[in-house]
């Protein structure tokens, strides 16, 4: 399901003879959700599992790493999209793409298009950006787009076009 996993494994590479990989990117939960999807190509499960981890982020205030709301469906999601792109899993890429854009929020829209323009997501990035200029009042008074203005002005011309 992985070419770069593929490419490690048999390309004559480091991981071709210790058969390891580190990843030390990554959060265990997330890790555990992306290993059980490589092994079982289920969506649905893997579904059932960002659930339990949106549920335990919710009871132990854990934080993401992805800059967007901490505990949100959005910064699991922004998680493993990001980790399915470094790895080139991509029908969970896709999956988590489509996730996304069914769940972008005032608070996460300007990390969640960040991450798509970093992943190439194009389909993701065009919702972000229709749902910033349909609640342009909002979002231009966060912390968040005015970060965005001035880290990504390819992404604000995209705004503004």
């Amino acid at each position: 399901r992985s070419e770069v996993f593929e490419r490690q494994f048999f390309g004559g590479l480091q991981e071709s003879v210790t058969k390891e990989v580190v990843m030390d990117d990554i959060e265990p939960k997330i890790f555990k959700c992306f290993l059980k999807f490589l092994y079982t190509d289920d969506l649905e499960l893997m579904q059932a599992m960002i659930k339990t981890c949106l549920d335990g982020n919710q009871s132990s205030g854990s934080t993401a790493s992805t800059g967007s709301v901490p505990g949100t469906m959005a910064s699991l999601l922004q998680d493993v999209l990001a980790i399915s792109h470094k790895y080139q899993v991509r029908r969970l890429l896709s999956w988590c793409e489509q996730q996304l854009c069914e769940h972008i929020t005032q608070e996460d829209v300007c990390s969640v298009l960040c991450q798509a323009h970093l992943c190439e997501a194009q389909q993701l990035e065009s919702a972000c950006l229709c749902y910033i200029k349909g609640h342009m009042s909002k979002i231009s008074s966060s912390k968040a787009f005015a970060r965005l203005t001035t880290e990504w002005p390819e992404l604000m011309l995209k705004i503004s076009l």
